[in-house]
């Protein structure tokens, strides 16, 4: 049996050259909380996905999150493939009750590229970060060219005495797929990833912006972006140019911010992150345990408010990943020009 396996839906949508987006799934089994919401979330309610929105108030967050980014990514025409690892196989594209089966089970991995062998070589089941399902979509068929989450890994807070650095940014320097995100998060050190970001030659893209988006807070204004497109469609021909023309190893950043309501105030939430970093210290909480532990301690101090915007940017840059798969598909991979 091989031990990474494409989705028939996938497959089928790749062979027809119809546009696919690759989602991670740490999200769902480290990040978002398995109880249920009790209501509607917020960004959803008042629009016109309100009405038919299909989001269960008493199912598990986790759950309903990365089944309302794949709905939004095949509203937008395209075929959400979603990654992981069951058993040590891993899959790009999960049927319903695999993805089920994913969210029910607790004793999993959090997948990043460093743990793909030792998985698959256990036996293992994980939900993948950014950097592990662009490795696992890229090594399953290089013509994924999209991947959405909320936002990318990158430095962390208090480096220099704790060095401390995601393997996303390692992953986009060598992958070619363009990621759509709200920048880093922003437990984060925002500035010193964005120059890690510029040395390691990766393009930063602001879709809409101009300076860098930090994940549920409104964009860093010490953060000019060098480039920007006023449309995700827009940046189909800057796919063109890096992975065609330039044949360039190395992913295309798409960052957007999250959508205006839902910005929190930056000074708000650096002090909350701030004494989450000196207790995470105190309980000598770090590595891959960190994340969720900084991210579950900023929900808890805005009452929820940063949850939702949490979902609020996932299934806004999910919607955008999915018409850009699309626009790319129609434009590039069925030949037209």
């Amino acid at each position: 049996m091989s031990q990474t396996i494409i989705n028939e839906e996938v497959r089928e949508a790749l062979e027809s050259c119809r546009g696919v987006v690759a989602l991670e799934t740490a999200v769902m089994t480290h990040g978002l909380p398995r109880t249920p919401l009790g209501t509607v979330p917020a960004c959803l309610q008042g629009n016109d996905q309100s009405p038919d929105s299909g989001w269960d108030p008493e199912g598990p967050i986790h759950l309903q999150v990365v089944r309302q980014m794949s709905d939004a990514v095949r509203r937008a025409g395209a075929i959400p493939a979603v990654t992981s690892a069951i058993d040590g196989v891993l899959h790009v594209g999960l049927d319903a009750p695999q993805l089920q089966t994913l969210a029910d089970r607790e004793d999993v991995s959090k997948i990043s590229t460093a743990d793909l062998a030792p998985v698959m070589a256990g036996g293992l089941t994980g939900g993948t970060t950014v950097a592990g399902a662009i490795a696992i979509s890229s090594i399953a068929d290089t013509r994924i060219k999209v991947f959405a989450t909320g936002g990318i890994g990158g430095v962390h807070r208090d480096w220099a005495r704790h060095p401390d650095v995601s393997a996303d940014l390692e992953a986009l320097s060598c992958r070619q797929i363009a990621v759509v995100c709200s920048g880093a998060k922003v437990i984060l050190d925002v500035p010193a990833t964005f120059e890690r970001l510029e040395e390691l030659g990766i393009p930063t893209i602001g879709v809409g912006c101009t300076q860098m988006p930090c994940f549920t807070c409104e964009p860093d204004p010490s953060l000019a972006l060098r480039h920007h497109v006023e449309s995700i469609e827009a940046a189909t021909e800057l796919m063109r140019s890096q992975f065609v023309d330039l044949n360039m190893a190395r992913a295309l950043l798409l960052v957007q911010p999250v959508p205006g309501e839902w910005a929190i105030p930056r000074e708000d939430v650096d002090q909350i992150i701030e004494n989450a970093m000196e207790e995470a210290e105190q309980r000598k909480i770090s590595g891959q345990q960190l994340t969720p532990f900084l991210l579950a301690r900023l929900q808890s101090a805005t009452a929820g408010r940063s949850l939702e915007s949490n979902i609020a940017l996932l299934l806004a840059n999910a919607d955008s990943a999915g018409r850009l798969a699309t626009a790319w598909a129609d434009r590039f991979e069925a030949g037209a020009t």
